[in-house]
């Protein structure tokens, strides 16, 4: 459970995140995330195509991949240029013909085992 403690100097509050806070509070972020791109599979191709199962596939892809950024952003010092630098560079590759269809997928593999990987580092820490 999250605590709240007075930040120094500002005095105002910030919260002091267990390890499973952040990540339970990101996956909820990375599913609403996921939910905000539900239009996208009602009018680009390349996301109607796969149908109900490119919509889990990506929601899930996008939760991961929500849990990496907030793992970033903590690791950086909070860091938000970090953050938008890795996004922008996702986005850049993700978008390129080379990540159509296999590509696509090939790359959000990655960032899930990546996920993954720091999940496990951050179980084995507790």
């Amino acid at each position: 459970m999250a605590s709240v403690r007075r930040s120094a100097g500002a005095g105002l509050p910030s919260i002091a995140w267990s390890p499973a806070d952040w990540v339970r509070a990101t996956a909820v972020v990375g599913a609403l995330w996921g939910l905000w791109h539900l239009p996208y599979f009602f009018y680009k191709a390349n996301f109607m195509a796969p149908g109900a199962s490119g919509f889990v596939g990506d929601v899930i892809s996008i939760t991961m991949g929500s849990i990496l950024l907030s793992w970033m952003y903590r690791g950086s010092g909070h860091s938000i240029l970090i953050v938008a630098l890795w996004h922008g560079l996702f986005d850049f590759v993700s978008a390129s013909p080379v990540a159509e269809g296999t590509g696509n997928a090939v790359i959000s593999g990655v960032v899930i085992v990546w996920v993954i990987l720091i999940l496990r580092t951050a179980a084995r820490r507790r």
